[in-house]
């Protein structure tokens, strides 16, 4: 999970929450496989993204974590993936695809 990423929503919120989505797919897509890449709307910020391996997922925290984004410090922690499955409404995926957001 990204947390604090979003500014100000403008006057078009999706697409707002659309170019978010893809801005953080290309920079995630650089450390790993992107799966998934959900913004939270009713959040402060928050974006889940989900990586193909866990692997990927620890390169992307430990690339991102306290990095700033819109003067905004970014957050990175794990969640479970049943719980990021669930969040997002998607089908769980194989066991060795794991989840950060």
């Amino acid at each position: 999970m990204f947390d604090r990423l979003s500014d100000d929503v403008t006057a078009d919120p999706d697409a707002f929450y659309k170019t978010l989505a893809n801005d953080v797919r290309t920079e995630a897509s650089k450390l790993g496989t992107v799966v998934h890449v959900a913004p939270d709307r009713w959040s402060n910020g928050f974006v889940y993204i989900k990586m193909l391996a866990h692997s990927e997922a620890a390169r992307l925290k430990q690339a991102m974590h306290g990095r700033y984004f819109a003067k905004n410090r970014i957050v990175c922690e794990y969640v479970e993936e049943a719980a990021y499955d669930k969040k997002n409404k998607i089908k769980a995926m194989k066991p060795s695809m794991k989840t950060v957001w």
